[in-house]
């Protein structure tokens, strides 16, 4: 290991800590490594979903607006990041193996994969529809969902699931069509969860954000 560098992490929510970071691995891997739940998906620098903002100090791959992409990034002397609030979803590019009346089979990507959301969401590039988990066994679940939705699985073999937290008091939902596909979302959550689809070429007028009521 090279020399290591002090790197202080803030989020919200916990306290401030300070870790030793190694210059040449990626900021992402170390503070994954130390328990920090930072969400991300490309790996790459491009989705935007690992973004931390750097207050203090130099690191590779620092953008105009402060802004630090972990997964790309390495510390280059002592720094001090601020990591964004912890994601409440996660999307799974799934394969399509099955399909019957109200009723969808998937197989998850390789990996253990924990679904911790309360709620599911099935989708493609051109529709969106509320599902429920039926059952699990390793990587493939089974789910129910409406025969509208099915009409549009039907030509499809890859397909998203999100995952997502949601709560019954808050007030946001995400809607398809002008039908809501998931709701109980603070404005934030819906936001990201958005973003998140749209990364994944998921057509913008297709999911919009609004208030439920």
């Amino acid at each position: 290991m090279s020399r290591p560098f002090r790197l202080t992490v803030s989020a919200p929510g916990a306290a401030t800590r300070e870790l030793a970071v190694d210059p040449t691995l990626p900021l992402l891997t170390q503070v994954h490594a130390a328990g920090f739940a930072v969400p991300s998906a490309c790996r790459n620098g491009n989705c935007g979903r690992c973004d931390a903002t750097l207050l203090k100090g130099q690191a590779s791959h620092l953008r105009s607006t402060r802004r630090l992409p972990l997964c790309i990034s390495q510390a280059q002397g002592n720094l001090h990041v601020e990591l964004a609030v912890a994601s409440t979803h996660t999307v799974y590019a799934c394969q399509l193996i099955g399909i019957s009346a109200g009723h969808v089979e998937l197989r998850l990507p390789a990996g253990h994969i924990d679904l911790k959301g309360n709620s599911f969401v099935l989708l493609t590039q051109q529709c969106a529809a509320s599902v429920e988990l039926t059952h699990r066994h390793g990587r493939s679940l089974g789910l129910s969902v409406s025969l509208h939705g099915l009409e549009a699985l039907k030509s499809e073999t890859l397909v998203y699931l999100l995952n997502a937290s949601r709560g019954e008091q808050k007030p946001y939902a995400l809607w398809c069509h002008g039908v809501s596909i998931l709701s109980g979302l603070g404005l934030a959550a819906a936001r990201d969860i958005r973003q998140s689809l749209l990364h994944l070429g998921i057509k913008s007028q297709m999911i919009k954000t609004a208030q439920q009521y």
